[in-house]
């Protein structure tokens, strides 16, 4: 089984942000945008080949998106679907595809 823990300090790649494993549920070019938009933090390249974005720059905009990107846990379960007034039932984590289209009209 795949290590699901976001580290504290170090360099990620763009893999551990995103997707289901990463603190970040939003679409790889949704946060290329972002990096290039300089709203989001930007890469370190360690190589010709290689961009990693430093781990705590990642957790500092983790903690500045509202909660409701961020409840998201990091393990392996899927996201299931909310309640259309926004609220999760038990606890579940809120629906990804809502939540990336307010990022998209800006409203985080």
């Amino acid at each position: 089984m795949k290590d699901t823990t976001f580290p504290k300090i170090g360099f990620v790649r763009l893999s551990q942000i995103l997707g289901p494993t990463g603190p970040i549920p939003v679409s790889r070019s949704l946060f290329l945008q972002k990096v290039r938009d300089k709203e989001w933090p930007q890469p370190v390249r360690i190589s010709a080949r290689v961009t990693c974005w430093r781990a705590q720059d990642i957790l500092d905009l983790v903690d500045r998106l509202p909660g409701e990107i961020t409840s998201r846990s990091m393990t392996d379960s899927a996201p299931r679907p909310c309640l259309a007034d926004g609220s999760c039932p038990s606890g579940s984590p809120p629906n990804r595809y809502r939540l990336v289209s307010k990022i998209e009209r800006g409203e985080v």
